[in-house]
């Protein structure tokens, strides 16, 4: 931008309209003065435009472009830029809001760093050293991890994360026979119940054997009776799903 224009050669450096009445002369502008007057103009009005070349806009015979031009050039001033202005930067330190109109700066470690710089997400993960468990998603199905709630258990029973349910438990029946409850129903399906009588003593095994029957209409009991005798024990796994 060029200097200040040097002011008009008067002795006050005024303008004077002159007075015929008592024969004072006005100033005389001299071609020096009116070329300094338009090349101060011209400069102006290129500094000015060069804002406008910056944001991109062209001159146009409208009022406000300047303005319009700092806007997009600069944010202008709110409570946003209010609260990081007041911070007071330093070394790995990372700026971060505290509520909507307050800022603080907290500590940015060198993995912080790392990360940021990272590109896209398998770079992350490259960098974090996770292998492919990390990228599954959590449930039963294929490829995926099951949490706790697929390794649900309780008295004498648990179920699989594919969805099976193991019962273990022990009944008491004879040769009439009785419905058995299992510890739990099964939600869909009964799959096999596998039985064992239970000996009085290793010496003398029992002349017992069960026979069972699936209640193919209620999935919470089977009917169980021995070939002979009264009332005895046996232990039972049921499987299914």
């Amino acid at each position: 931008m060029r200097p200040l224009m040097p002011p008009v050669q008067t002795p006050d450096n005024l303008f004077h309209d002159g007075n015929p009445l008592t024969g004072e002369l006005g100033t005389i502008v001299d071609a020096e003065h009116l070329n300094n007057e338009q090349a101060a103009i011209r400069d102006t009005q290129s500094e000015l435009i060069a804002i406008l070349t910056a944001a991109a806009m062209e001159p146009e015979s409208t009022a406000g472009q300047l303005l319009a031009a700092l806007n997009k050039l600069y944010a202008p001033l709110n409570h946003t830029l209010g609260a990081l202005s007041s911070l007071v930067g330093g070394a790995n330190k990372l700026p971060y809001f505290t509520s909507a109109n307050a800022a603080d700066l907290t500590a940015l470690s060198s993995i912080g760093r790392d990360i940021v710089g990272k590109a896209t997400v398998a770079d992350v993960l490259t960098y974090l050293q996770l292998g492919e468990a990390a990228k599954r998603d959590v449930g039963s199905g294929a490829s995926q991890i099951p949490d706790m709630s697929s390794f649900q258990s309780g008295g004498g029973w648990f179920k699989l994360p594919s969805g099976y349910v193991i019962q273990a438990f022990e009944a008491s029946f004879d040769s009439n026979g009785l419905y058995i409850n299992f510890p739990i129903p099964f939600p869909s399906s009964v799959i096999a119940i596998v039985p064992g009588v239970l000996m009085s003593t290793t010496a003398s095994p029992s002349l017992q054997f069960p026979s069972i029957q699936r209640d193919v209409n209620d999935l919470t009991r089977f009917f169980a009776k021995y070939n002979m005798g009264g009332m005895n024990s046996s232990y039972f796994i049921a499987i299914g799903k």
